[in-house]
C-alpha cells in the first residue's frame, strides 16, 4: 500500500485545558461581536446556537461569518498553538479555499512581539495569504479587518 502525500495531514494539536478555555472564550467573544455587527455566524467548540461551520478542505474552521453575500473564515489560535504545523496547514488550506481568511490571536505583548511576526514570516515564506487579528478578552473586542 502506498501513501498519498497530498492526503497526509499533521496530527491535530491538543491544547492544555487552560489554553482550550482561552481558545473557546476567544471564539465566543469573536462570534458575539460578529453577530452584533450584523453577520450570520457559525462557530465551532462552543455549542453555538447558530450552528457549526462546514469543513473546508478537511479542516473545520472556528468561525464562518457571512454578511452581504460575502463569506469570512476565522481561525482562532492561542499562544501554544500558533506556531504548530497543524495551525499553519489549516491556515494554508483555508486561505486557498477562501481569500477572506483571518487568524485571530490573543491580544497582548506576546502576540505583538512573537506570534504576529512569526505568522507573517511563515505565511510569506509559504505563500499563504491571510489576515491577522487579535482578540482582547478583557474588553471582549476582536480587532480584524472585515
Amino acid at each position: 500500500m502506498s501513501l498519498n502525500p497530498k492526503r497526509l495531514r499533521p496530527m491535530p494539536f491538543a491544547r492544555l485545558n487552560e489554553a482550550q478555555s482561552v481558545h473557546n472564550r476567544m471564539v465566543r467573544s469573536t462570534a458575539e461581536q460578529l453577530v452584533r455587527e450584523g453577520f450570520e455566524v457559525f462557530a465551532d467548540h462552543i455549542g453555538w446556537s447558530g450552528g457549526t461551520p462546514i469543513e473546508v478542505d478537511g479542516y473545520r474552521p472556528d468561525i464562518i461569518a457571512i454578511k452581504n453575500r460575502q463569506m469570512y473564515l476565522l481561525e482562532v489560535e492561542t499562544m501554544d498553538s500558533y506556531n504548530k504545523e497543524h495551525c499553519i496547514s489549516q491556515i494554508s488550506a483555508f486561505s486557498k479555499a477562501l481569500p477572506e481568511t483571518h487568524v485571530i490571536l490573543p491580544a497582548g505583548y506576546m502576540s505583538t512581539q512573537y506570534a504576529i511576526p512569526y505568522l507573517k514570516y511563515t505565511m510569506a515564506k509559504r505563500n499563504i495569504s491571510a489576515h491577522i487579528g487579535t482578540c482582547n478578552l478583557l474588553t471582549r473586542h476582536t480587532d480584524f479587518r472585515l
